[in-house]
């Protein structure tokens, strides 16, 4: 399991840092329309990075896609009401 995570540190290090960075830009600009596309943004990259993570893996399924289409939903409804 520890191998796991050291083997995939700097893809959840990217994951991190672009939440990090998409909020940091939320929170520090007001125009609504940047702050749609950032949340939009953020959500699609989370949905194709999980899906890539587990295509590179070999262990995509389509029930892994919809589980990540919905996180991705949650992600966008959720910064979008705290944001908007």
């Amino acid at each position: 399991m520890e191998k796991y995570f050291l083997k995939h540190s700097v893809q959840y290090a990217l994951l991190a840092l672009v939440f990090v960075g998409v909020i940091t830009l939320l929170i520090l600009l007001k125009n609504t329309n940047i702050r749609l596309i950032l949340i939009s943004f953020y959500s699609i990259f989370y949905f194709v990075f999980g899906v890539w993570h587990h295509w590179e893996e070999k262990k995509v399924k389509s029930t892994t896609v919809l589980e990540y289409l919905a996180i991705s939903l949650i992600i966008f409804i959720i910064l979008f009401a705290v944001f908007s």
